[in-house]
């Protein structure tokens, strides 16, 4: 027989028939192999009489898959699997150790037996139910995907949706985490973030590592752009290495307060960037709604974000002196959030 199994093993006492004054039937933990070639099932008899009693063992397969059999044993003494009733004696104060014995022949399955034990002068009877389950080894999951708060609602220009990443390996472990947009507002938009690698919009999968025993933090920036409605997204993490894949669902409802239950419309423009493509430096013209400070952060064509600038700017016109030296050449997307509007402009960078 090739391969590894395991079995899960169960005794079950059932109400006993007759409940004897002369013995007892009584169930003994059941005992598991790691290659479940025979699986073993115990119970004692306890001889409960001043004298010694006779006892006949009867075997009888309930539901038993089609290749397994199974022998009965009273201490050293096993039958053949064919044969399914045994009589012998139990002495004053003794306990006889029962034992069936199973043998699945790599089927795997559930088997179930109900095993009598009578009293030969008095007919006493008392049984147990015997279940025995058999298949192949199943891997324990590599990882699980736990929601921290995975339902939201509020008014806000960003609503951000949160779940851990937990390893249980022993050695880091690749994963690929996938956004499904389930039911979203067509003028929403979200973003994935894992610790503080956070992608652009239009990037829905990514690929990391996490070492072992460790956690990522997942957050999902959901942008509404002051649309009200209710968003739901469906997030996958799956380790290709292996066999573990784990989901979650996520909403984010949107309630705008605002001066008579409206709320106010902001104006600015999209902003621009030249020279492109550019070798050093590109200028962004940004139009803004209000003075303070800025964020343009730099992307390339998988997602990752490549550098972050901070800017101080003034309501209206502003003009920016971005820097990409020392950036390889391709096309980057520079990537801006004016008061929960993300705006995106792609840029190339040549040599």
């Amino acid at each position: 027989m090739t391969g590894r199994f395991w079995s899960v093993l169960l005794l079950v006492p059932l109400t006993v028939f007759g409940q004897s004054d002369l013995f007892d039937f009584i169930p003994v933990d059941t005992s598991q192999t790691d290659t479940a070639e025979v699986i073993y099932l115990h119970g004692d008899i306890v001889n409960l009489h001043t004298e010694e009693i006779e006892v006949t063992v009867d075997r009888i397969d309930e539901d038993v898959p089609l290749g397994w059999s199974s022998a009965i044993c009273v201490g050293d003494v096993c039958l053949a699997p064919f044969i399914s009733s045994y009589t012998f004696s139990v002495a004053v104060g003794d306990t006889a150790h029962f034992t069936l014995d199973v043998y699945p022949f790599g089927v795997e399955g559930e088997g179930q037996w109900t095993v009598n034990v009578t009293e030969s002068s008095t007919s006493e009877m008392e049984f147990l139910s015997f279940s025995a389950i058999y298949g192949t080894a199943e891997e324990s999951p590599s990882f699980a995907f736990v929601p921290v708060d995975t339902n939201a609602t509020a008014d806000a220009d960003v609503i951000y949706l949160h779940a851990d990443i937990v390893s249980f390996e022993e050695a880091a472990i690749e994963v690929t985490l996938e956004r499904l947009e389930t039911d979203v507002p067509a003028e929403w938009s979200s973003a994935i973030c894992v610790g503080d690698v956070c992608l652009a919009p239009f990037i829905s999968s990514y690929t990391f590592s996490i070492e072992a025993g460790d956690t990522a933090h997942f957050t999902l920036d959901v942008y509404p752009y002051g649309v009200e409605g209710t968003g739901l997204w469906t997030v996958t993490v799956t380790e290709p290495a292996g066999s573990t894949v784990d989901s979650l669902h996520f909403s984010a409802t949107l309630e705008t307060v605002g001066i008579a239950g409206e709320r106010l419309p902001v104006a600015y423009d999209l902003f621009s960037a030249y020279p492109n493509p550019t070798n050093a430096t590109v200028a962004v013209e940004l139009k803004m709604p209000h003075a303070g400070t800025q964020d343009l952060l730099l992307y390339d064509l998988t997602g990752r974000q490549v550098r972050r600038y901070r800017y101080a700017v003034q309501a209206g016109g502003n003009q920016l002196q971005v820097p990409v030296n020392g950036i390889d050449s391709g096309t980057y997307y520079l990537v801006t959030d004016i008061d929960g509007t993300i705006h995106s402009q792609a840029v190339s960078v040549i040599k």
